[in-house]
Order: C-alpha cells, then structure tokens, then sequence
C-alpha cells in the first residue's frame, strides 16, 4: 500500500447522498469508495446516517492503509453555500502588486459575511485598460485595472457541525470544496468528482485563489500571494 502522502480521502456530503474516496494522488486511481443514498425530501443533513456512514468507511479506510484517517476533504453540496462576485477598479498599478488588491477584496467579503467559511476565491474576469485577459500577467504597468474576484464560501455554523462530527473519529477537514464549483469542470465521461476534486487542489483552474500554509518554502508569486491569506 502506498503511504500515507500518497493518496488523498474525500468526503461528499449532499443532502440524498453520501460519498468517501479514497485516492491514490500520482495516477488519480480510486482506491476505495462508498455511497449512501438517502430518501430526503427536506434538503437537510441526516446526520445520525452521517455519522454511520464515517463509522464503518472510515474504519475500513484505516484498515486498507493500516494507519489512522487524520485529515479529509470535504465536497459540499448545499443550498445555504452562497456564491458572491465583488468588483473592484485600481488605477495606475503595476499588476506585481495585484496581491494587495486581492487581499483588499477578501477583506471586504470577510466584512460583510463574517459568519461565512471562504471555499473558494476565483479570479472571474481581469480587464488591463480595458483589454479582457483571461488569466493574470506579472509586471505589466496599466492606467485602468478591473477585477471580478468570486467568492464561494459555506456558513460558519454549518461547518461547525460537520468538524464537531469528524472530531468523533480525530479528522479534521483539511479543505471545503463546492460540488457544484467542482461539477462545472466534469464531464461524465471524461472525469469523475473525487479526481477533478484532487486535479483543482492541484490548481487545475488557474484563476482560482488556493489557501495555502506559511510554511512553504520559495514560494513564487502566487504562493506568496496565496500564503498571505492562510
């Protein structure tokens, strides 16, 4: 078996079904996967199945990899997620700087939705004296810049009550991914949502703002752009 930096485990949660993956990160190959299906006509959370669901998969997951679950990602389907776009225009900038830009905006977001969890910073459109690029350039002196940055984030409180369940079995959700955001990208015959799940942690979409740990080490300039939002 592979060790433990080797694969990643996903968690989908939608309000009709459940879903644990077990992925082996170099070649995407699915190691172990579930489902639960659930008859809900309410859209809400069956935690009580929840909670039997991570009992035997995450047991079964442990003894697959002989070693203990620690951290998951969780892949949310729900209706409280909220999808926000904030534009912003800067004059006389140097795009280098654009980091500050992004910050003040993520600012303002966490401003006016403090009871909000970010999931997702997306970049939706960048226009440089009126020129549209579709992903950004370092280093380019403009008079005019726009910016669409898109926020994806989930409830405090919802997230909440799914830490205080995987605290049960020691795990603690390393990311919060949006199914919908993640479906965007699918094709049912190209790719399924765990590997295009691990493909967008692995930056697939450019535009995307990741989270990051400080501790990287030489960092280039979006993850010194990105290690000032961990």
């Amino acid at each position: 078996m592979t060790e433990y930096l080797d694969f990643k485990t996903f968690l989908s949660i939608s309000p009709n079904k459940f879903g644990i993956y077990l992925i082996e990160t170099k070649n995407h190959k699915v190691l172990y996967e579930k489902f639960f299906n659930i008859d809900n006509e309410y859209n809400t959370i069956d935690y009580n199945n929840l909670d039997k669901f991570l009992k035997e998969n995450i047991f079964n997951i442990e003894k697959l990899i002989k070693q203990f679950v620690k951290n998951i990602f969780l892949i949310i389907d729900h209706e409280k997620i909220i999808n926000h776009v904030i534009g912003i225009k800067k004059k006389n900038l140097n795009t280098k700087y654009l980091t500050n830009v992004l910050i003040e905006v993520k600012d303002l977001f966490n401003k006016n939705y403090n009871d909000y969890k970010i999931m997702h910073i997306i970049i939706d459109k960048i226009l440089i004296d009126g020129d549209y690029h579709p992903k950004y350039l370092s280093d380019i002196e403009a008079k005019d810049i726009s910016l669409e940055v898109q926020f994806i984030a989930i409830p405090k409180k919802l997230s909440s009550e799914y830490e205080k369940i995987l605290e049960h079995y020691q795990i603690k959700i390393t990311s919060y991914l949006d199914k919908k955001y993640i479906q965007n990208f699918c094709s049912q015959n190209e790719i399924g949502i765990p590997s295009m799940a691990l493909k967008i942690l692995n930056g697939y979409n450019i535009n995307e703002v990741k989270l990051v740990p400080k501790n990287i080490k030489k960092p280039g300039f979006f993850e010194k752009f990105f290690q000032l939002f961990s």
